[in-house]
């Protein structure tokens, strides 16, 4: 028997095939021409990057892959919003969605506060623990040799943080291909989440290569 899959998932599979063949995002997309085509990112994600809202995520740095990835997922349903898939509709163009991607990817990388306090010692000891730098790295910086497509989330938004592990956690925003945050993050309490989120929203990243 053939199966037919549904128009959600062709389009969604359309969106992954994309991504394949812009695979390299930060080359294949201009900052430049990025900056004008951002221009409608600005009203939450701010010029910077450097979101003051807590619950809006830092875009500064972050890599151009991830960003194109996120986008797509936002145009197919894939991960619900109902302002940004707004927002991906309007972005109809790859070229477009990559040079947005490149401009934020070629900010100053998003820092931390630096702050210390138990909170913070409680949620370093749970990131060494539970091996968090097998995908995200020591300083939480974008990816490593395991998972080139994790993000950069050192000195992201603590609340922003903590909110997307619990949502993940819940099933209310699809993981990564292989599920390792859900199955991890099912191991946490919400507290340890907290104090994991306190954690990584600290760093102060030294680089965003």
């Amino acid at each position: 028997m053939i199966l037919i899959p549904g128009m959600k998932t062709l389009r969604y599979a359309f969106g992954l095939l994309l991504f394949c063949i812009y695979g390299n995002a930060l080359a294949l997309g201009d900052p430049i021409r990025g900056e004008e085509k951002a221009k409608l990112c600005f009203e939450c994600h701010v010029p910077q990057g450097q979101t003051p809202d807590p619950m809006i995520p830092k875009l500064d740095g972050q890599q151009a892959e991830y960003i194109v990835r996120q986008v797509l997922d936002y145009k197919s349903g894939r991960r619900p919003s109902t302002i940004m898939r707004e927002v991906a509709q309007i972005v109809s163009d790859m070229q477009d969605l990559l040079d947005i991607a490149a401009f934020y990817s070629n900010l100053e990388t998003m820092q931390g506060s630096g702050e210390i306090n138990q909170e913070v010692k409680r949620g370093e000891v749970i990131y060494v623990d539970y091996r968090c730098h097998f995908c995200h790295g020591e300083e939480a910086v974008a990816g490593t040799a395991f998972t080139s497509g994790a993000p950069l989330i050192g000195g992201q938004n603590k609340d922003y943080l903590e909110k997307t592990m619990l949502d993940i956690k819940m099933g209310r925003r699809p993981a990564d291909i292989y599920n390792l945050m859900k199955r991890l993050l099912m191991r946490l309490s919400d507290k340890e989440i907290e104090a994991l989120s306190a954690y990584v929203s600290s760093l102060q990243v030294t680089s965003n290569e």
